[in-house]
């Protein structure tokens, strides 16, 4: 089954939010789909997180490379049909 995530559902897991454990028990085992610039948004939240001064540039890193590892079909997304 295809589920349709946001990038919240990723920081939340490459950070070890509390509610970590309970988004992996609900998508195991399903394809995680979304938009093409997944990785855009996941870069610009780590970005800001840096200029907050709530993650090193290491950290950062290790939150890029954490994402890379998860398993996910990158869609194109037609705006106008969308809308």
């Amino acid at each position: 089954m295809g589920v349709l995530v946001d990038a919240n559902i990723y920081l939340a897991v490459i950070l070890d939010e509390p509610e970590k454990e309970s988004i992996i028990d609900l998508t195991q085992n399903s394809e995680l789909i979304f938009p093409i610039v997944l990785p855009y948004e996941i870069g610009n939240a780590l970005s800001a997180m840096f200029k907050w001064d709530r993650l090193t540039k290491l950290q950062i890193i290790e939150c890029f490379n954490i994402y890379n590892k998860f398993p996910v079909r990158l869609v194109d997304v037609d705006i106008e049909v969308a809308i």
